[in-house]
């Protein structure tokens, strides 16, 4: 797909995003982040952006190496090694459209952002970055459909950009 980035976080990335929960979306959405890498990686002070809904700062936190943390939009519980809660959201994900973008610091920038992921529409915010830093085409995103509740965005391989993205069934 022509993407190519150079950063060397590109170990972590999000392998799936619950956007649009079956019945209530409060506190059943959230966001699945992975250490492709072969060592531990220290997330402390990191931005996820789910779009609309302000910037989770990520805690104290490492993530080792083959392992995923589940960041939960708008519900309460203690953070572990594999739970975090971004209790704080200003609302919901997009049912329809969206995006979501994680940057190593709260500096955010195509300098810092590391994975991006769009659906249902172009143009959301943090495109611009993501396409500058090599992680996603203008233009592009993910198809969804707004009458179906229950599917996640889900990464399907280890590259960038659309053609690593596909919509499935709840993995969690």
């Amino acid at each position: 797909n022509g993407i190519h980035i150079a950063h060397a976080e590109t170990n972590i990335v999000f392998s799936e995003v619950l956007y649009n929960p079956d019945g209530v979306d409060t506190g059943f959405e959230y966001i699945v982040i992975e250490n492709k890498g072969s060592s531990a990686a220290d997330l402390s002070g990191w931005d996820v952006y789910p779009d609309g809904i302000g910037y989770y700062t990520f805690p104290a936190f490492t993530l080792d190496a083959g392992k995923k943390v589940t960041v939960y939009l708008r519900a309460d519980g203690t953070n572990s090694s594999d739970a975090l809660y971004f209790k704080d959201a200003k609302g919901n994900i997009g049912n329809t459209s969206g995006s979501i973008a994680l940057f190593t610091s709260n500096t955010h920038g195509d300098t810092t952002i590391v994975d991006f992921v769009q659906y249902g529409k172009a143009g959301e915010t943090w495109e611009p970055s993501a396409e500058k830093a090599g992680l996603w085409v203008k233009g592009e995103f993910v198809p969804v459909d707004s009458t179906v509740e229950g599917k996640i965005l889900k990464r399907k391989d280890d590259g960038h950009g659309l053609s690593s993205w596909e919509l499935a069934d709840t993995g969690l």
